[in-house]
């Protein structure tokens, strides 16, 4: 019988893929999860493949989005005083001035677009670390069972 992977057993096996992934040296992998530098090369022989930077889910109304449309209407402002300066003083400045506003409401009737778009705040990314935690768990869980744990993976996988 041959021995289970000691890495993809580890409680922290998603953490450690993907700072495989990212190409993070080894050593420093296996000093932070405690796990051997020969362990860790056999198991990136067979890990799965995992992106190095996995997408992450920001629920509208969180996170960067406010700081992004504060700092378009901080430069939106910044322009009206240009724009008005320049209007009398300098016509080609004044032109290239309201050519930056209208980018600038194209730019966010873009955002506007893509926040009506957005996936609901409570939903899970198949790539986010909840996710992989989620389904870790599951499958350590249904180890014993393995006609159980074939079907849930199976409903996993058709899910993603």
């Amino acid at each position: 019988m041959s021995r289970s992977c000691s890495v993809c057993s580890h409680i922290q096996a998603e953490t450690i893929n993907l700072e495989l992934a990212r190409r993070v040296p080894m050593r420093t992998i296996a000093e932070k999860y405690g796990v051997g530098l020969a362990s860790l090369a056999r198991h990136k022989q067979h890990m799965p493949q995992v992106q190095a930077e996995p997408p992450t889910v920001v629920p509208v109304g969180t996170g960067p989005l406010e700081s992004i449309l504060a700092r378009i209407a901080e430069l939106d402002g910044r322009l009206e005083s240009i724009f008005d300066q320049a209007q009398t003083k300098n016509p080609a400045l004044a032109l290239r001035v309201l050519k930056e506003c209208r980018e600038n409401t194209a730019l966010l009737a873009r955002l506007a677009e893509s926040i009506t778009q957005a996936q609901p705040a409570n939903m899970l990314a198949p790539t986010s670390p909840e996710w992989h935690a989620i389904r870790r768990v599951l499958l350590k869980t249904l180890e014993p069972y393995s006609d159980a744990r074939k079907a849930v993976v199976a409903a996993l996988e058709a899910f993603i």
